[in-house]
Parts: structure tokens; sequence; C-alpha cells
């Protein structure tokens, strides 16, 4: 009979670790089976409670009087494989919920490892994806035919489902790739020794095919640093940290819904008891997880947790970074953080989105130079002061803008607002500014600053503004055939690429299939600051 295995791996050293995590959730030791040059041992939920049917209660007036109060019992167990003399890793096999106690343990990508060795990625009929720009964070899709290479710019890759190039070695059937490594084998369980050196042998040799993943980050000096980034995110309530909303578990891909509910809470010390603890939340925002640690005066991101339930199981307690994501840039590495682990970008991910931003039109335009910003601002300062000034605004936008309006030819849109009606009845109206600048079918936003959070937000606002000018709900009346980025930094810049952030790359790329979405073109104009003319 052909049966399904859910393969993880682990370095042996965790073995300890593992035993007590298990034991403490239910697992009960069974035998120990020897095979070939391997142990085998086996743990099973032998001493189940069950977890109470919440809906008895609320139909009880519908039972027959004979009918006991249910529970829902669901098994679970583990089989932990490692040889027998200088072992370096365990093999797990979990049936159940196991997978879920599993995840501090095991090697993060194992599967994937393994799927850029031996897959055949000309067939993939299945893949699970997170991905970091666009208007989705994660998705799964299914093919009936899954054209070679086809991965998209800012897209990780999480779960794979395919065949293995060489069937001979691996059988036929599909195989399911991710932290794990999910195929059916006939036999016994005692033949998946074979399969455990079949693995061990793969990761020896050199990768055979490319798709955009992550990398796990093992320094814990940078992970430190990393997690007081994250706190700092967390306590500024104004950072991209977002909730998963669909979550991979090996094989299993876990979609919260309606009816999943969220506890945070920090644990006594040495104990599993809880120390401090939130009411139960079904829709889970950061902005709860800000007052939490508000609240309760928390500096350290590792110390929170939160226990997840629903309907169908009595739930799971994983650390608050398992339900998080958020990235950032640091020199060339592109760091973000994925099931509770820091990771950084691979090479193929960055490859994809270089590709797609590179496509976009860059123009390099005139510098604006500091020394004329200044003269013109001391002018600005006396026409104020004389009261023959036909405005008080001084700031370098308004400045450049101004010039272009003068020398270029481009009509001044900055600060000229647009009224949208308020979505509160009877609520006041709310003023909008369109664009800064528009020429000949080009709508242009600009913004002047070397920092990324400020060339985002007028990213954001390009966006915005685009979407509502094409829903009909903000009124303008020239044609617009291209929405443009006018970007000006002090660091001198050949392409785009060059501007080193990758929050910016991935909000470009997101502002670029928004505008290619309206059927309209995205360009970036780019003028040097010169701060030392």
């Amino acid at each position: 009979m052909s049966v399904s295995y859910n393969i993880y791996r682990m370095p042996y050293k965790q073995l300890s670790d593992l035993t007590e995590k298990i034991i403490k959730e239910g697992l009960v030791e069974q035998k120990t089976i020897t095979h070939q040059s391997y142990k085998l041992k086996f743990y099973f939920s032998d001493n189940l409670k069950g977890n109470e049917v919440w809906w008895w209660d609320v139909f009880s007036d519908f039972f027959n009087d004979t009918i006991k109060k249910p529970h829902n019992i669901f098994y679970f167990g583990l089989m932990i494989g490692f040889k027998e003399i200088d072992p370096e890793n365990c093999y797990l096999i979990s049936l159940g919920k196991s997978h879920f106690y599993l995840s501090k343990f095991i090697e993060a990508d194992f599967g994937l490892n393994v799927a850029m060795r031996i897959a055949n990625d000309e067939n993939i009929l299945l893949k699970k994806s997170r991905f970091f720009c666009g208007g989705k964070s994660q998705e799964a899709s299914s093919y009936s035919q899954f054209v070679q290479g086809s991965y998209f710019p800012g897209e990780s890759i999480e779960h794979l489902k395919t065949k293995a190039k060489e069937t001979d070695k691996w059988g036929c059937n599909n195989i399911t790739f991710s932290d794990s490594i999910q195929l059916s084998k006939d036999g016994s369980p005692t033949a998946l020794v074979d399969v455990f050196n079949e693995i061990d042998s793969s990761l020896t040799t050199k990768e055979i095919i490319e798709f955009p993943k992550s990398e796990k980050i093992t320094d814990e000096l940078k992970i430190e640093e990393l997690d007081n980034y994250l706190l700092g995110a967390i306590l500024s309530g104004n950072a991209n940290v977002i909730i998963d909303e669909i979550q991979s578990f090996g094989a299993s891909i876990v979609i919260n819904n309606a009816l999943t509910q969220f506890k945070l809470h920090t644990k006594v010390e040495g104990s599993s008891k809880h120390y401090q603890w939130s009411s139960k939340i079904n829709d889970i925002k950061i902005s709860e997880v800000k007052e939490f640690f508000d609240t309760n005066d928390i500096n350290d991101v590792n110390k929170v947790f939160v226990k997840i339930t629903n309907e169908a199981d009595k739930g799971h307690t994983a650390s608050l970074k398992e339900i998080l994501s958020i990235s950032c840039t640091e020199g060339s590495d592109h760091y973000f953080l994925r099931r509770g682990e820091w990771n950084r970008f691979n090479s193929a991910f960055m490859k994809y989105l270089s590709v797609s931003l590179k496509s976009i039109t860059f123009v390099k335009k005139e510098s604006l130079k500091e020394d004329e910003f200044k003269a013109w601002k001391i002018s600005k300062a006396q026409q104020i002061a004389t009261g023959i000034a036909k405005d008080k605004l001084e700031y370098r936008e308004y400045y450049f803008n101004e010039k272009m309006a003068r020398d270029e030819g481009y009509i001044l849109l900055d600060r000229q607002l647009k009224k949208i009606p308020s979505l509160i009845e009877g609520g006041k109206d709310y003023n909008v500014e369109v664009a800064d600048l528009y020429k000949n079918g080009e709508l242009i936003a600009v913004k002047i600053s070397d920092k990324p959070h400020d060339l985002i937000y007028n990213i954001q606002q390009s966006i915005t503004t685009i979407q509502k000018i094409k829903r009909g709900t903000l009124e303008f009346k020239s044609h617009i055939s291209d929405v443009i980025l006018w970007i000006s930094t002090t660091k001198k810049v050949t392409e785009l690429i060059e501007i080193n952030s990758i929050q910016f790359l991935l909000a470009i790329q997101t502002w670029k299939e928004i505008v290619e979405g309206f059927n309209l073109r995205p360009k970036i104009y780019y003028s040097h600051h010169d701060k030392e003319s």
C-alpha cells in the first residue's frame, strides 16, 4: 500500500529539546525499531481528553436525552529517525497535528532546498507564495500547465508541488516541497531509511533549478539587531507589519478564518504559565499588538506569544514573531521575517524584481542645485516680508515645481486641492492634492529626499491619486497617458535599483503594477540633488 509521508529534518543536537516539547504536548514514547544504521523512535498521543464541541450548548435543545456531551478527538504522532553512530541530523515524520510543534526545531526551507536539486520545474502543479509588493500578500495557486520560470517580481516561494526529475529514484508520484518533503512510498515505514540517505546525498549536489525564495539568518548578533528593529516598528505603529492570513506548516496550508481566535500573552519566567495576557481577538491587527506592548511595558518581542485556536482544534501556541511580517534593508542585504525567523532574499528573488524595475522608463533630468534654491528662498522670504509674495510657500518641492512650470512649460498643480465628498453623510469634504505637475498627458508626483519613507509616502500618494481618478471619485479633466514619479536624491544614481532600499523598490513595483493595471505607462524622472553647487 502506498502511504504519504511528511518528512522534516532537524539538527540532532535539538533532539532533547524537541523530546521535552512533544511530551509536554501529549505525545507518549512507544517502540523504537532499529533498521539498517538508523534508530526509528515513535511517539503517539494515547491519552487525549479531546476538545469541547462549541455548538453543543447552543443546540442542546435539539439533541436526544441519551446523547452524551461529545468531544472532538484528533490523534497525532511523530516518528524520529537518526543514525546510530555519529548522527548529524534527525528526520521527523509528522502525523496529524504534530507539525505545529516542530517549527522551532526544524531546518527551515529544507524541502525547498531539496527541490532545487531534484524537482522538475517544467510541471509544477501548485505553489504557495508570499508577495512583498502588489495588491496581495500571499497566494496559493494551482496549475494545469505551468510555464517554466514564470515567477513574479516580489514573489517568494514557500510551497511547491511537482514531480522529481529522476522518477526512477524518487518515484512517479507528485512530491510537495516546503519546510518538509511530502512524498508517497510503498512498503513499511522502515523503508524511509533509504529516502533519508537519498536526501542526504542530494543535498551534497549542485542546484539544478532556480526560483525566488528566502534564506534563513543564523548570525545571533544580526538576529538581535533585527529583533530590535521589529520592536521599534511595533511600538511606532507606523511600520508595514501585517498578520499572515495563510500559513503553511510543511505540506499543510492553514487559512485563518472568522472562527480563528488569537490571545496574546507573556509567560512566567521558566514556566509555561501565562503572566500577562490579552482578551481573545478574532481579527487581530498590529494596533492590538502595539496596545498589548504599551499596556504591559514590553521591550522584548521574543517574550510575547500567541495562542491560536479554532473549532476543530484546541489550538497551539506560537511566538508573536511567527504571525508577523516585516522587511528592512541594510547595505545590499534585504531582510524579512518569516514564520518567526529572520531571512534574507536570495539572488533569484532580487533578479526577478530587478528585471521588472529595469523595464520602467528611467529618464535623467536636470540637476536640482542647492545654491539656486537657497537664493530663491532668500528672495521669497523678502517678498513675504514686504507683502508682495503670491503665497508663503518656501519648501524645496514647491521651488522645483514652480521652476519646472516656468522654464519647461509644466502646469503647476502643487497645492491645488480638489474636494472629495465625505464618506459620512453630512460630513466635511476632503481636500486632496492631485499631483505636483502635469504636461502632455504626464501626471507627475515630485519628491526631493534621501529618506526611503519619504519616497514611499510619495509613491503611495501617486497610487491613491490615480486610483481615485480612474474610479471617478476625483475629478481630473485632462487626458492622462503616463504616471510619473520625479525623484531627487543627493546620491547620484544612473538607474532606479541603485536607490538601495528594499522597501522603496518593492513600493515602486507595487506602483508599477497598479499604474499598468489602468493601462497607463509608469515612468521615473530623476534629478540629482546637488548640494555642493
